[in-house]
């Protein structure tokens, strides 16, 4: 056994073999990514770049990583009214769901005891009839334990 999983078998820990690792698409809308019971504990890590307007990257300053445009950026976009999945985030941020449960917000990294059982779902903060002019992902790490 390697020393790394083995201390993390004594700790309790997940491993980074334990990991599923998965690409959420800026063009698609929730995509599953594991199965969680409530009580669990869910880490999840993300890095990449992803749109919500291919065709005004320049404007908009490039693409963004899972944790989305800046305030300032997300309002020169507009159309929040029509495009947020959830207010809290700006576009282009990372956001879950469990099963039927609340959206949340993940961005580049979240931590947290699962309050809902289902899918674990994952996706670009832009709404379904919005993806169309999105390009890009980004890469996730899902740990549950």
């Amino acid at each position: 056994m390697a020393p790394v999983a083995a201390v993390c078998i004594l700790l309790g820990i997940a491993s980074p073999a334990d990991a599923s690792y998965n690409t959420i698409s800026a063009t698609s809308g929730w995509q599953t990514v594991d199965n969680v019971t409530a009580g669990q504990t869910v880490d999840i890590s993300a890095s990449g770049s992803w749109t919500v307007d291919s065709s005004r990257d320049n404007e908009l300053g490039g693409r963004v990583g899972p944790s989305g445009y800046s305030w300032g950026t997300d309002a020169i976009i507009g159309f929040q009214g029509l495009c947020h999945v959830i207010e809290s985030g700006s576009y282009g941020t990372l956001i879950g769901q469990i099963g039927n449960g609340p959206v949340f917000l993940v961005e580049s990294s979240a931590n947290f005891g699962a309050q809902d059982s289902g899918p674990l779902k994952l996706r670009i903060n832009d709404a379904d009839a919005c993806l169309g002019d999105n390009a890009g992902s980004v890469n996730v790490s899902v740990s549950i334990t």
